[in-house]
């Protein structure tokens, strides 16, 4: 029986047009120039191997951290989907977000309030030092959530973490947009709640 989804942050939660690509492009960055050093960045913070990633892009494009932090807030979450998050919340579902990202970064893409409303458990890469597609890092969520991986759905947009998530016992629906997740998900429900019958 399906307990728990849980939610990727960039691709999903955070559009891609809105991840950090598209902010270091609006604040005059150059991603092709600097691809190099947003891979390294992005690879060293997700591993939770330094601390000082945002103040690095941000002197990177000659910004100050706040500026940077205040273009990854949570005005650019879809909140459509946090919404949906809530209400399957509401409906008596577990719900966790797990992402690939810097450590301690919850407070930039959420307020505590938010964070409250919409989800029983939140891990970020950078705070453990284990990624998607690593086994232990969905195995991490479960045991937050006190869920089995069976009961587990995993929403992510990149096809490899879902393959991840599948490899432990979860089911998953690689996201391409809201309307498509919730029709997924309905049948996904619907087939499961069958089988429980």
């Amino acid at each position: 029986m399906i307990q728990a989804l849980i939610f990727d942050f960039f691709g999903v939660i955070r559009p891609n047009d809105q991840g950090v690509l598209a902010t270091y492009r609006r604040l005059g960055g150059d991603v092709t120039k600097d691809a190099v050093f947003l891979e390294d960045i992005k690879t060293a913070a997700n591993f939770g191997l330094v601390a000082d990633a945002d103040e690095q892009i941000a002197a990177r494009l000659g910004v100050p951290v706040e500026r940077w932090f205040e273009e990854m807030g949570t005005a650019h979450n879809d909140h459509a989907l946090l919404e949906f998050i809530r209400a399957k919340r509401a409906e008596g579902f577990k719900t966790g977000l797990l992402s690939n990202a810097d450590a301690h970064m919850l407070s930039v893409y959420f307020t505590p309030a938010e964070l409250q409303q919409y989800f029983d458990a939140a891990l970020l890469s950078g705070d453990v030092g284990v990624a998607k597609p690593a086994a232990m890092f969905y195995r991490l969520m479960c045991d937050k959530l006190d869920v089995a991986p069976k009961a587990c759905v995993m929403i992510d947009d990149r096809p490899e973490f879902c393959a991840g998530a599948r490899y432990i016992g979860m089911q998953a629906i690689e996201y391409k947009h809201f309307d498509q997740l919730q029709q997924e998900l309905a049948q996904l429900l619907s087939s499961d709640n069958a089988q429980q019958a």
